[in-house]
Order: C-alpha cells, then sequence, then structure tokens
C-alpha cells in the first residue's frame, strides 16, 4: 500500500485525503510562514495548482516537476532551490 500511494495516481491518492484542498488558504499560508524567494513562489503557485487538479492530492516525480516548471516559467531550476 505504501508503494501504492507513493506511486499512485490522483484517483488513488483521493482515497486517503483528508477533506478539501483551498489553494488560497494554502497560499496565504506559505506566505505567512516564510520569506519566499520569486521562484520558490512560482514553485508553490505550480504545487498548488497541480493540487487544485487533483483535488488535493498529486503525484509527480522530482525530474517531471523541473520540467514542467522550466516549461511553465521558461526558466531553469535547480535542486538548492
Amino acid at each position: 500500500m505504501e508503494n501504492m500511494l507513493l506511486n499512485g495516481k490522483s484517483e488513488e491518492l483521493k482515497k486517503y485525503s483528508k477533506g478539501t484542498f483551498k489553494k488560497e488558504a494554502f497560499l496565504q499560508s506559505i506566505k505567512e510562514r516564510w520569506e519566499l524567494t520569486d521562484l520558490q513562489i512560482r514553485e508553490a503557485y505550480m504545487v498548488a495548482d497541480l493540487a487544485v487538479k487533483g483535488d488535493g492530492a498529486f503525484s509527480v516525480s522530482y525530474g517531471k516537476f523541473i520540467k514542467m516548471f522550466e516549461e511553465r516559467f521558461d526558466m531553469e531550476i535547480s535542486l538548492s532551490s
């Protein structure tokens, strides 16, 4: 089961979700807790958009996230970001 959750599709992950995802509340909470760089803010918005598409649950590999970010923002991203 752990592997299923780790590599699961959003349909499978939704079964274990506890509540609904609220994008604006998520982003506001991040802004209140951390002082983010411009790059990190973009990453947070991309994560929020992925969560909205998956009803609060999504699974994406590091490599896929990097590729998606670079395509969406036309910027390179590194591990230190």
